[in-house]
Formats: C-alpha cells, sequence, structure tokens
C-alpha cells in the first residue's frame, strides 16, 4: 500500500472501529454485582434447592442476552462472564451455609432426642450389645429352672462348635468330648429339629433322677449352636409342655442370634475403611442420626401406647379444650357397651352425662381439676351399672424444661372403675407352668 491518502484512510477506520464498543464503568459492574448478589441470596433462601438452581441459570441467560442487545444497539460491552461466576458462586456459597445450618439444626435436634432419652425405659437394643449371650443368659435364668445348662456356638465356616455360657455349672462340667455337630448327640438333635433326650451322659455328676436334653439353635435353615440342659423333674412335672417351653425359646434365641450375626456381619463391612471410602461412607450423614433417633422415639411411644391401650379400666384422655387425645381398649368396649360416641363428646359431655351434673357444676369440676392440678373421684351410674370415675390432670413435672407451650402435653385423664367387678384370681396355671418347666 503506497498511497498515503489510502494508508491514513485505513488507520483513520482502524482506529475508529476500535472504539466503536465501550465497556461498562467497573463501579457500574461493581453496582451490579452487589445488587444481584443481594436478590439472588434473598432468593435462594426463600426457594427450594431446584428453583434455586432454575432461578440461577434464568439470570444467566437474561445476562447473556442484555450483553448481545447491549453490544448490537448501545455498543456497550457488559462483561456477562462475570456475572455468571457471580450468580453461580452465590448459589454455592447459599447452598453450602443452608446446609451447615441445617446440620447444626438436626445435630441439636438429634442431642435433645438422646439426652431425653437417655436413663427412660427405652433399653438398647439387643444387636447393640456387645455379646449376644448376656441377655440371653439373663432371660433363661429368669423364665426357666434348669438343673444345669450350656450353650455352644457353632465356629463360622466349620462344622466344629465350642461351649460359650454356662448356667448353675461350669464350662468344664461338660463330660461329653465331641465338638462336632455332624456326630451324636448333636446331630440327633438336627435331625430331630427340636429338643431330644440323650441317653449318654453329656455332663459330668448327673443324678439318677436327672434327665439331659439336647436341643439346636436353628434359624432360616442356619445352625448357630446348641443347647445343652438337664432337669429333675418332680411328681407334677409334664414332659411334654416340657419340651414345647424349650422348643419354643430356643427358636427365640436362635433367631435372636441369627439376627446378631447378620448385623455385626453387616458393620464390619461397613466400617472397613475401603468399603466406606467407596460407598461414600466415611461419615455417617446426619439425616442417619435422625432417622435412628426417630425410630427410638418411635419405639418408646408404641411402647407407652401398648401399656396405655392394656390397662383394665376404661380410660380416656382428653386436651384442655376437652377434645379426646387417647383412649385405650377398654375404653372403646366400655363406649360401645352404653352407646356413647365418645370422639363426638367433650370432657364436660362425658361429665355430665356419667355422673348427672348440671354443666355449671360439672365446670366447675374441671376448672378445679385443671387448676389445682388435683384428683376427683365421682359416682357414675351408665345403664344402671355403677362406676367411680377418677378424674385427674396430667401436667408437666418440675424436672422438665419449659418449652414455651404449657398447654402442649397438658391434659385431663377420665378413669372409670368397676364398682362391682370381681378382682381377678390368681393364674391357675401358675403351678403347672411351674411344673412344666
Amino acid at each position: 500500500m503506497n498511497d498515503p491518502l489510502l494508508l491514513m484512510a485505513y488507520a483513520a477506520d482502524s482506529i475508529e472501529k476500535t472504539t466503536t464498543v465501550i465497556e461498562l464503568k467497573p463501579s457500574y459492574s461493581a453496582l451490579i454485582e452487589l445488587a444481584l448478589v443481594i436478590s439472588l441470596l434473598f432468593s435462594f433462601q426463600k426457594l427450594a434447592v431446584i428453583y434455586s438452581f432454575v432461578i440461577a441459570l434464568a439470570s444467566c441467560l437474561f445476562w447473556v442476552v442484555v450483553s448481545y442487545l447491549g453490544i448490537v444497539f448501545a455498543a456497550v460491552y457488559i462483561p456477562v462472564g462475570q456475572y455468571i461466576i457471580v450468580i453461580f458462586s452465590t448459589l454455592f456459597s447459599a447452598l453450602i451455609v443452608r446446609k451447615l445450618s441445617e446440620d447444626k439444626a438436626l445435630t441439636g435436634v438429634v442431642n435433645n432426642i438422646q439426652q431425653k432419652m437417655m436413663g427412660r425405659f427405652f433399653p438398647q437394643t439387643f444387636i447393640e450389645q456387645a455379646s449376644p449371650w448376656d441377655p440371653i443368659i439373663q432371660l433363661i435364668s429368669q423364665q426357666l429352672d434348669l438343673e444345669k445348662s450350656i450353650f455352644l456356638a457353632r465356629k463360622e465356616d466349620d462344622h466344629r462348635i465350642v461351649e460359650i455360657r454356662a448356667i448353675n455349672c461350669e464350662l468344664d462340667n461338660i463330660q461329653e468330648m465331641r465338638r462336632d455337630y455332624k456326630r451324636s448327640p448333636y446331630s440327633d438333635a438336627l435331625k430331630a429339629l427340636g429338643i431330644v433326650k440323650i441317653s449318654r451322659p453329656f455332663f459330668k455328676n448327673v443324678l439318677n433322677t436327672e434327665i439331659e436334653f439336647m436341643v439346636p439353635l436353628v434359624y432360616a435353615g442356619d445352625v448357630r449352636g446348641f443347647w445343652a440342659l438337664s432337669v429333675i423333674p418332680n411328681e407334677t412335672f409334664d414332659r411334654h409342655a416340657f419340651e414345647k417351653n424349650v422348643n419354643k425359646f430356643a427358636a427365640q434365641v436362635a433367631e435372636l442370634l441369627f439376627h446378631y450375626h447378620i448385623y455385626k456381619t453387616t458393620q464390619a463391612k461397613n466400617q472397613n475403611l475401603l468399603n466406606r471410602l467407596v460407598s461414600f461412607k466415611l461419615h455417617e450423614p446426619i439425616d442417619q442420626q435422625v432417622k435412628r433417633s426417630l425410630n427410638d422415639m418411635e419405639q418408646k411411644l408404641t411402647t407407652l401406647e401398648l401399656v396405655f391401650n392394656h390397662t383394665r379400666c376404661a380410660t380416656v384422655l382428653f386436651n384442655l379444650f376437652g377434645q379426646v387425645v387417647q383412649t385405650n381398649a377398654a375404653l372403646e368396649h366400655f363406649a360401645k357397651q352404653h352407646q356413647l360416641t365418645i370422639f363426638e363428646m367433650t370432657a364436660l359431655d362425658l361429665l355430665c352425662h356419667s355422673c348427672a351434673l348440671d354443666s355449671e357444676v360439672a365446670k366447675g369440676k374441671l376448672r378445679y381439676v385443671t387448676l389445682n392440678k388435683a384428683d376427683i373421684h365421682l359416682p357414675a351410674v351408665l345403664n344402671n351399672q355403677h362406676y367411680v370415675l377418677n378424674i385427674k390432670a396430667i401436667h408437666t413435672d418440675g424436672s422438665q424444661t419449659a418449652s414455651g407451650e404449657p398447654f402442649q402435653v397438658s391434659g385431663i385423664l377420665f378413669e372409670f372403675l368397676d364398682t362391682f367387678e370381681n378382682e381377678p384370681q390368681l393364674d391357675d396355671g401358675f403351678d403347672e407352668t411351674l411344673s412344666e418347666q
């Protein structure tokens, strides 16, 4: 290019083209980014995770379109890449903070549940015991009256067994030298799939009147061990009933041992570092802790409901508004017997109907029970049947912390006691049960 005029025209054109599109001022860009952060943080806290991602993607698309229109129509370059980085950085920061806050809140809930459950009726589950045999020995000792008793467990992946626990004797009191369950007397018990009487002495120092038995501990086809026992019968001894009881206990013990073995095997695999690393279980998630705590509370609640449902007197619990909260089986039978629509009645209605009281008098008695946290006993007559109605206030004691909701656990309990109901006789099968053992 030798023409100076063309050269100058080319230079002028180049200068004009480079200055056609101007960049947005950094101060304006900073203000836009600050507004984005504030608005998005507000939105992400209010919306669910999926909607937060939708908002973030929509914002990115919006700024891409605005940037294109700014270049085409206003010759202004908007740093859309910075805005996209700001949007997703805000999103991930909000998600991380939300996750940490939820974990902290759930951890607090779990700790509160564990503290409330600690020392209460709910026991440690069987599979969490250090050894399955200790509670089994305690169960057998309380329920069966045996002369001697020894439990033997099968070695894993082997047909040999080893003695584990003894009751009323020592482990070295075993005279039988065989420890192979494919041989007698263990094989005889396996063939019978239940208790068998053994003729060859298993224990040392056996009395002439002492009878020895062998029971297999088998569940789902898995041999968990054997139970050797002996008993000295008396005049009322019923061998058939005794063997039936022992078979029931053996089946329960075998099932407990089976589930304990499965649990411990699974736990050992989960505790393996490599398995946990591959399955992303190096740390127990907080939701698993919450589920376990809720299961504990559910089992506790189920136990209390069973206890309440099995009380003999007809019982109904009302809240402070007079509405039915819970009834037991005896109350449902009571209501059916006297044609009471209990769930459509308030505490005041039931009190007036059963005790033939004026409404104002009944209100005064309920007020006295509620305000003074007192118990009162009133005569009640329904269909010419006489009862004693015990009314008591259900309230929190001083050991419980205030929850800010004083009416949450308070209520009024009605108990109908039959004055003509005979006391139950002692179980006629008591002596028979002892003889069975």
